[in-house]
Protein backbone atom coordinates (compact mmCIF):
# COMPACT_ATOMS: atom_id res chain seq x y z
CA UNK A 1 0.00 0.00 0.00
CA UNK A 2 1.42 3.48 -1.05
CA UNK A 3 1.60 6.09 1.85
CA UNK A 4 -0.95 8.10 -0.44
CA UNK A 5 -3.79 5.38 -0.23
CA UNK A 6 -3.80 5.47 3.77
CA UNK A 7 -5.14 9.12 2.88
CA UNK A 8 -7.48 7.54 1.25
CA UNK A 9 -8.57 5.27 4.30
CA UNK A 10 -9.00 8.52 6.22
CA UNK A 11 -10.97 10.01 3.52
CA UNK A 12 -8.70 12.96 3.05
CA UNK A 13 -7.41 13.78 -0.50
CA UNK A 14 -4.38 15.30 -1.09
CA UNK A 15 -3.89 17.43 -4.32
CA UNK A 16 -0.44 17.03 -6.15
CA UNK A 17 1.30 14.20 -7.36
CA UNK A 18 4.47 13.70 -5.42
CA UNK A 19 4.61 14.18 -1.64
CA UNK A 20 6.46 17.14 -1.73
CA UNK A 21 4.00 19.26 -4.02
CA UNK A 22 0.75 17.63 -1.81
CA UNK A 23 -1.74 20.35 -0.17
CA UNK A 24 -4.50 19.09 1.59
CA UNK A 25 -7.88 21.06 2.22
CA UNK A 26 -7.44 23.23 6.05
CA UNK A 27 -10.00 21.18 7.37
CA UNK A 28 -8.70 18.10 6.62
CA UNK A 29 -5.55 19.04 9.13
CA UNK A 30 -7.19 18.69 12.11
CA UNK A 31 -8.16 14.87 11.19
CA UNK A 32 -4.68 14.03 10.12
CA UNK A 33 -3.59 15.36 13.24
CA UNK A 34 -5.62 13.22 15.34
CA UNK A 35 -4.11 9.99 12.89
CA UNK A 36 -0.99 10.53 13.39
CA UNK A 37 -1.83 10.88 16.95
CA UNK A 38 -3.63 7.48 17.27
CA UNK A 39 -0.84 6.11 15.41
CA UNK A 40 2.14 7.48 17.24
CA UNK A 41 0.22 6.63 20.15
CA UNK A 42 -1.52 3.33 19.99
CA UNK A 43 0.57 2.26 17.37
CA UNK A 44 -2.97 1.25 15.27
CA UNK A 45 -2.71 -0.51 11.95
CA UNK A 46 -4.13 2.71 9.40
CA UNK A 47 -7.13 0.70 9.07
CA UNK A 48 -8.24 0.85 12.75
CA UNK A 49 -7.13 4.55 13.05
CA UNK A 50 -9.65 5.25 9.77
CA UNK A 51 -12.32 3.68 12.21
CA UNK A 52 -11.41 5.49 15.12
CA UNK A 53 -10.73 9.01 13.65
CA UNK A 54 -14.38 8.63 12.03
CA UNK A 55 -15.59 7.75 15.75
CA UNK A 56 -14.39 10.57 17.05
CA UNK A 57 -15.42 12.66 14.38
CA UNK A 58 -19.06 11.30 14.85
CA UNK A 59 -18.81 12.08 18.67
CA UNK A 60 -17.91 15.44 18.15
CA UNK A 61 -20.26 16.17 15.61
CA UNK A 62 -22.97 14.52 17.92
CA UNK A 63 -21.59 16.83 20.78
CA UNK A 64 -22.34 20.00 18.83
CA UNK A 65 -25.70 18.59 17.67
CA UNK A 66 -26.68 18.07 21.49
CA UNK A 67 -25.19 21.20 22.63
CA UNK A 68 -27.51 23.67 19.72
CA UNK A 69 -30.53 21.51 20.46
CA UNK A 70 -29.85 22.03 24.31
CA UNK A 71 -29.76 26.15 23.45
CA UNK A 72 -33.01 26.42 21.42
CA UNK A 73 -34.71 24.16 24.13
CA UNK A 74 -33.41 26.44 26.82
CA UNK A 75 -34.57 29.81 24.35
CA UNK A 76 -37.73 27.68 23.65
CA UNK A 77 -38.91 27.13 27.44
CA UNK A 78 -37.89 30.83 28.71
CA UNK A 79 -40.19 32.00 25.66
CA UNK A 80 -43.03 29.67 27.26
CA UNK A 81 -42.27 30.65 30.59
CA UNK A 82 -42.51 34.12 29.43
CA UNK A 83 -46.30 33.87 28.20
CA UNK A 84 -47.59 31.99 30.70
CA UNK A 85 -46.20 34.62 33.08
CA UNK A 86 -47.08 37.76 30.65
Amino acid sequence: MEFKDYYKILGVEPEGRQPDEWRFDPGMLGTLQCATRLQRDLELEWEAIALAVRLIEEAQSLRSENLSLRRQLAQLIEADSKTISG
